[in-house]
């Protein structure tokens, strides 16, 4: 892995630990909890372990009610970046042998306040800057997911003889996001090619079978890439009936 580690810092004072292989693949797992673009990203030079104990967990429990984290719960190393760089404050008060409590929690409150508003700052892709805006999404997240999509729009070789249940199994069984959208625009170009559009949670009926079947179908992603796969899929549908003369510009 050479991407390393990052402390993330949120505006108000909560801290999240992620290790991914890129930026983009950390952005996701941190949007999970606010758009990391507005936090602080502090890269750590050194590994990092975390420890839990196993506890005893009741009937209904799940395997993070089974886990504490251990006293001290990280590695040295770890635990200095987060006292120096993440909560210099705070780490300053509780070195001093003569600190109060109400110096302690004031420390605290302090760390606790907002970091001062970060604005994101907006892709000069045009595309991404739009998806970015939009949906709130990280702007490595956003240029990805335009990079994938003008990849897919300027695929001229659809396979016209792919089977889409296969494609739709392949989806649904990817388990890294960004892989899960491409074979979602993989999916959308067979299906145009065969003159079916894929779309989530709609139907285009064609009562007449004067024009090739709409079929709709429900494909899965991460929670904040799903706004996405629609707005590609909703463009798909309107450049199909465009082609068929049903709607106009």
């Amino acid at each position: 892995m050479t991407f390393p580690p990052l402390i993330c810092r949120w505006p108000n004072g909560d801290i999240s630990l992620v290790a991914a292989d890129s930026r983009t693949e950390a952005d996701v797992l941190l949007d999970d909890v606010e758009n990391p673009d507005c936090a602080q990203l502090l890269p750590l030079s050194h590994p990092i372990a975390i420890h839990f104990s196993l506890k005893k967990v009741s009937p209904g429990g799940s395997i993070a009610d089974a886990l504490g984290l251990d006293d001290p719960g990280f590695n040295d190393d770890l635990l200095e970046s987060i006292s120096e760089r993440a909560y210099p404050v705070l780490n300053d008060v509780l070195a001093n042998p003569k600190s109060t409590q109400k110096m302690i929690d004031a420390a605290i409150e302090q760390e606790r306040a907002p970091i001062g508003e970060k604005k994101p700052e907006v892709s000069a892709h045009p595309g991404a800057a739009l998806v970015q805006t939009m949906l709130e999404l990280p702007k490595s997240v956003a240029e990805a997911l335009a990079e994938m999509t003008e990849e897919a729009e300027e695929d001229e070789t659809p396979e016209e003889d792919a089977h889409l249940d296969e494609l739709y199994e392949k989806l649904q069984a990817e388990p890294n996001p960004y892989f899960q959208m491409r074979t979602a625009c993989k999916l959308m170009l067979v299906a145009s090619a065969q003159h079916h559009i894929t779309h989530l949670g709609q139907t285009i009926a064609n009562p007449d079978d004067t024009l090739p079947s709409i079929i709709t179908s429900f494909v899965t992603c991460p929670d904040p890439l799903a706004p996405v796969l629609r707005a590609i899929l909703d463009r798909t549908i309107q450049g199909f009936l465009r082609d068929h003369g049903l709607v106009t510009e």
